[in-house]
């Protein structure tokens, strides 16, 4: 599953940069080989539940600033939702809530 989510990560930058580039015959063969590999991937937390989950695990942690994100995300990876989890997305968030 991480293969799949890297492999659909680096897709996506790629496909944005030819998008910049004006590279359209490229855009569209990174979407389509994007839509082939997501369709192995289950689908992620949604954000709601992926905000509750990171305030219910920065509680159980006790973290209190950035400084103890580490930890808040080894907690996280742990979790049996670990597998649906954007770390990306989990990270801004985290700091969002972390002073």
């Amino acid at each position: 599953m991480a293969t799949f989510r890297k492999a659909v990560k680096n897709l996506t930058d790629a496909r944005n940069e030819f998008a910049k580039g004006g590279r359209a015959d490229l855009v569209a063969a990174n979407t389509t080989e994007i839509a082939i590999l997501e369709k192995y991937l289950p689908a992620g937390l949604d954000a709601a539940k992926l905000e509750a989950l990171i305030v219910e695990v920065i509680t159980a942690t006790g973290a209190t600033s950035k400084k103890e994100m580490g930890k808040v995300i080894g907690a996280l990876k742990q979790r049996p939702e670990a597998a649906l989890i954007d770390f990306g997305v989990a990270s801004k968030l985290i700091q969002a809530k972390l002073p």
